[in-house]
């Protein structure tokens, strides 16, 4: 009966007496990878991994009934995490150790995807909020934004034809213009991360994109002493892409960059390049102090932000951008 009951657990079930097996149950054998013959008159240290010895020896000398977790090794040198528990007892005037262990990596496995998922439902609750929170915004400008937008236009084309205008005014309308574009691309932006489904793509090559953007961002950084410098590869294959969605991913990246440079000499560094046939990869890189590699991991996740006005949304829409493109984006320091 006995033996019996000891097959029928889930759970190897052990004897040892002076930390050697007497007998155990053939799930413990299976678990260990070890016929059962070969494994009465073995150590049970033997059966655990070198991080876990000291541990191991030290429950066996206090009597620690537990439970206690250990990594316990297979006899072909894989190991696997588990959890046992043990009871000293009497028989025939000896004392053995009785020991229960469970192996855990399902239970850890399942555990680690429930995280997984608890995680995810939360970022997209998050995105969600303020997938509403951005349609409103971007519904409530729009309209007067648009007004303004023509005004500023309609303005800097009559000083234009004006043989006597004040240059310095026609730059500051032209600064509101390239301003006042850069805020209806914003408003575009969160209106994709309200309504996430993509738009008709286009056949494009990526440098057109990026050589349009820095055309915005050359003129409103000329006054910050911010270089630019492109190293983009001529022969780019054309992909499908929504224009207005990778130029906002591009847009963003040259931001994050400049916001990230200081001192006289800054410099943001475009590179383009094909890697393998169908694919391209885009780098933005700047001269600034590099990224704390303690929030490395948090970059790009929904809200999240270390600038004082930042919204945290910009990278995280990058990363939906490049997503839904069939891509992946990573943030590295340089050297």
């Amino acid at each position: 009966r006995c033996r019996f009951l000891a097959e029928a657990t889930s759970e190897g079930i052990a004897m040892m007496e002076d930390g050697i097996f007497v007998d155990a149950n053939q799930q413990l054998a299976r678990m260990l990878g070890c016929e059962l013959s070969k494994l009465i008159g073995r150590a049970g240290l033997d059966f655990i991994a070198p991080g876990s010895r000291k541990q191991a020896a030290e429950i066996l000398r206090t009597g620690n009934e537990g439970p206690f977790r250990l990594t316990y090794m297979r006899h072909d040198g894989t190991v696997f995490p588990g959890e046992g528990q043990a009871r000293l007892m009497s028989m025939r005037g000896k004392q053995f150790r009785v020991s229960s262990i469970r192996d855990l990596t399902e239970s850890l496995r399942l555990r680690a995807e429930l995280t997984s998922q608890r995680l995810f439902l939360e970022r997209a609750q998050k995105q969600a909020s303020l997938g509403e929170v951005g349609a409103g915004v971007a519904h409530q400008i729009a309209q007067p934004l648009c007004a303004v937008r023509n005004n500023v236009t309609a303005a800097t084309m009559a000083m234009q034809k004006c043989p006597n205008h004040p240059c310095c005014s026609l730059d500051i309308l032209r600064d509101a213009e390239t301003g006042l574009k850069q805020i209806s691309t914003i408003t575009d932006g969160l209106r994709q991360l309200a309504h996430p489904e993509s738009r008709k793509r286009e056949v494009l090559v990526l440098n057109r994109l990026v050589e349009q953007v820095l055309a915005l961002m050359d003129h409103s950084t000329e006054r910050q002493g911010i270089e630019f410098v492109t190293r983009l590869e001529p022969d780019l294959s054309p992909l499908p892409m929504d224009p207005t969605q990778i130029s906002q991913m591009i847009l963003n990246l040259l931001h994050n960059a400049v916001d990230a440079c200081s001192g006289e000499k800054a410099t943001v560094t475009i590179t383009s390049r094909s890697p393998a046939s169908g694919s391209i990869e885009l780098c933005v890189s700047d001269t600034g102090p590099g990224i704390d590699p303690e929030i490395m991991p948090q970059i790009f996740d929904l809200l999240f932000t270390t600038k004082p006005e930042g919204t945290g949304i910009g990278l995280a829409l990058c990363k939906r951008i490049v997503t839904t493109h069939g891509g992946t984006i990573e943030a590295t320091n340089n050297g």
